[in-house]
């Protein structure tokens, strides 16, 4: 009878634990936790960026540094997600509310996935699951790594379980909807791309998993694959059809594929996988002391080891337990044992060598460099499944209640134990992108800053600006609206609220095509050779200079990681600004100076100009930008060969038609090792076009009027439209098949 009632209690036990994670995150702050590599601004400001940035697919798409010519479309479904929250829940931080949904989802789904193999035979094998699910939602492997940055790849802890268990489902029940589900879920809430080094993780370390469910159902598994993967391309051509075509158009290492792949990555990245390696071996792994970030071993680290004697002694039943259950232990046996390795390759010399020779042979491994971060997420799962399974057989064969008491009791204790950076949060303390208090960083940004948000919206130039001083690491620094001595620190978001490129940093001037060019600038700053500074930042197009006169008031600014060593100092003085600060356009309060480039530096975005290596002005030439996608030029009184200069990284796509008949003016050329150039000669011209296609002045010369169009938009669209219709299709697929399931119940 008691079992009875307590198996009817199963649900709400469930809601209880699930509702606890969700609100975990509150307890934290009440303000947000922005900056860093991706910003995480897409919590505040998803509506702006949606408009200005993941919706173009042209290198005038940079935050705070150039980019590459693909699309960052890829995170338009998980921001208009987070916009349709911020709507319906204004109220509510948005950052804090998917943060506890990623917790309690991750627990739900991974809970659900031990369903399948794991049923609720008696109450220790449904609290074995609960322990199972909290240890993967809690553990170290995911608190000194997805936790702690905070990236967009955090909600892969509850995207990848949820993909995994409608997928598995979906074979298992021979129901093509379930697989729709996992597909739909992956392509909205996982950031594709940009999360694919945790993703890719997870799927070397499921492999073994997949490879036995491919056994047992050879043909269900290949026509479900066939229908998750068709659809996924589907889902993602919006982002997927841009970076296939970056690959056939770039001349360099532009491109996210060819940078992924390169030579030159993989040979340098050598060094960083030995020494990685070299602070985690496999004793670390075992003992969650691993990391830059770890605690020394301590007594509570130690414990972790209990983990691993668990699942170890539940192999001792094999011989007790029914065939299936036995091959999912050997199946997780397997995929921890891959995972420990792909975690920590330092088991003796060849598992390092090992690990060097997949990142030199395969293509895209080397994103995997950075293993114990990279492979955080695979390891947590890998583990849990293990354990889940492992408690399953425990619960079934250990017969005395008190052992059994005794080792759950346990192995909760030592969760909690060593989840306490998590649920207390201290580990988010530190002054990671802040100069103080790092974790409650932002309240809003201040109003100077806005005011000149604000002015650069209505700036119809399309050159680009820097901010000065100028920091290493491609960061700025943004005072906080109320809190003194709270700053934003992270990528520049101009691009998300202006639609203007900015740089910020030596590491990211230049161009894709132009290595080196950051400590060209740099190496100049401290030789003095200001006008070469000048020089580099007039072939960038710098046509503008924001004085961010914060980092003058803060020392703190001054002696970070921003500016390390002497690198504010070597800027501190008149003669740089002499040479480089050009007339002053506008004060934005007390923080914040707009100034034109000195005029020895001045240029436009496009020109003209009798040689390719030499930038100029001629007033015959005027543009004006219709959309990042599209200039109009006008040309006037041409009588000579002119080269006309377009100030973007070079590529392909990139066309110059005469605006009345769209036929091409001439080919796009590589010029100033980045840019696009063609060559305009008024003879061939009139030889070549009849006379609608330009008009001839009376002296002989001819005006001009072209367009200059980005060729790939026109994909965009199509690809964009293919998306939108199998997201559709897709929801309404799975609408009618829930509505028809619940009328055959009814």
């Amino acid at each position: 009878m008691f079992k009875l009632k307590l198996k009817r209690l199963y649900p709400l036990i469930l809601l209880l634990v699930s509702f606890l994670l969700l609100i975990l995150p509150f307890t934290w702050t009440k303000l947000n936790h922005v900056g860093g590599d991706d910003s995480k601004l897409y919590y505040l400001f998803p509506l702006e960026i949606l408009k200005n940035f993941s919706l173009n697919i042209i290198s005038d798409n940079g935050t705070g540094t150039w980019s590459s010519y693909t699309s960052p479309s890829y995170s338009t479904p998980f921001l208009a997600f987070i916009l349709l929250i911020k709507t319906i829940a204004p109220f509510i931080n948005t950052q804090l509310l998917m943060y506890g949904l990623t917790l309690a989802l991750g627990f739900i789904f991974f809970y659900l996935i031990l369903d399948i193999w794991v049923k609720n035979d008696n109450m220790y094998s449904f609290f074995g699951k609960i322990i199972s699910g909290l240890f993967y939602i809690l553990s170290p492997y995911l608190t000194y790594s997805l936790y702690l940055h905070r990236l967009m790849g955090i909600h892969l802890i509850a995207t990848i379980p949820s993909v995994l268990y409608f997928f598995i489902r979906g074979i298992y029940e021979k129901k093509y909807v379930f697989i729709v589900v996992s597909a739909v879920i992956m392509s909205v809430f996982s950031n594709t791309l940009i999360t694919l080094p945790y993703s890719g993780g997870v799927f070397l370390s499921i492999l073994p998993l997949f490879l036995y469910i491919f056994l047992l159902h050879k043909k269900q598994f290949l026509l479900s694959a066939g229908v998750f993967f068709i659809l996924f391309l589907l889902l993602n051509a919006h982002w997927m059809i841009i970076l296939i075509n970056s690959f056939f158009s770039s001349v360099a290492s532009g491109d996210v594929i060819s940078s992924i792949s390169s030579n030159a990555l993989r040979n340098g990245d050598g060094f960083l996988i030995k020494s990685v390696s070299q602070i985690n071996n496999i004793n670390t792994v075992v003992f969650n002391t691993f990391g830059s970030n770890r605690p020394t071993q301590s007594s509570t680290t130690v414990l972790g080891i209990i983990f691993i004697e668990v699942i170890a002694f539940a192999g001792l039943y094999l011989n007790r337990i029914n065939k299936k259950v036995k091959e999912i232990y050997i199946i997780a046996i397997t995929m921890l044992v891959v995972t420990f390795f792909l975690f920590s390759p330092n088991i003796g010399n060849w598992g390092v060598d090992l690990f060097l020779w997949l990142t030199h042979h395969v293509p895209g491994f080397i994103m995997f460099r950075n293993m114990y971060d990279k492979f955080g997420l695979a390891l947590s799962i890998s583990y849990a499944l293990a354990l889940g399974i492992s408690l399953k057989i425990i619960a079934d064969n250990v017969k005395n209640n008190v052992s059994r008491i005794v080792i759950f009791s346990l192995l909760i204790i030592i969760l909690l134990i060593n989840a306490k950076p998590l649920i207390l949060a201290d580990k988010f303390k530190y002054p990671i992108y802040t100069t103080k208090n790092s974790y409650d960083s932002i309240t809003d940004f201040n109003s100077d800053f806005y005011d000149l948000v604000n002015y650069l919206k209505n700036v119809p130039d399309p050159s680009r600006y820097l901010w000065f001083p100028i920091n290493k690491v491609n960061y700025v620094a943004i005072a906080d609206a109320k809190l003194k001595n709270h700053y934003y620190i992270g990528i520049s978001p101009i691009q998300y609220l202006t639609k203007k490129q900015d740089f910020t940093a030596t590491m990211g001037l230049g161009s894709p095509y132009e290595s080196g060019v950051g400590n060209k600038i740099s190496e100049s700053l401290f030789d003095k050779n200001y006008h070469k500074v000048g020089k580099y930042l007039q072939k960038l197009n710098v046509k503008y200079i924001i004085l961010n006169k914060d980092v003058y008031k803060s020392k703190e600014i001054q002696n970070s990681f921003m500016y390390d060593g002497d690198f504010f100092d070597i800027q501190n003085n008149l003669a740089l600004k002499k040479y480089l600060f050009g007339k002053k356009i506008k004060d934005f309060g007390t923080r914040y100076s707009l100034y034109e480039i000195n005029n020895k530096y001045m240029n436009d975005k496009i020109y003209l100009t009798n040689d390719f290596n030499t930038i100029s002005s001629d007033p015959s030439l005027n543009f004006e930008k219709k959309t990042n996608y599209e200039y109009k030029i006008s040309i006037k009184n041409l009588t000579v060969e002119k080269k006309l200069v377009f100030l973007d990284p070079y590529y392909k796509g990139w066309s110059l038609y005469f605006t009345n008949s769209g036929d091409l003016v001439s080919k796009n050329i590589f010029v100033l090792n980045y840019a696009n150039g063609w060559t305009i000669n008024p003879v061939e011209i009139q030889k070549k076009y009849p006379a609608s296609f330009y008009h001839k002045n009376d002296d002989g010369s001819i005006n001009l009027e072209l367009t200059l169009y980005f060729k790939p938009q026109k994909y965009f669209y199509i690809a964009s439209m293919i998306s939108i219709l199998s997201l559709f299709g897709s929801l309404v697929y799975i609408i009618l098949n829930f509505l028809n399931r619940r009328s055959r119940k009814a």
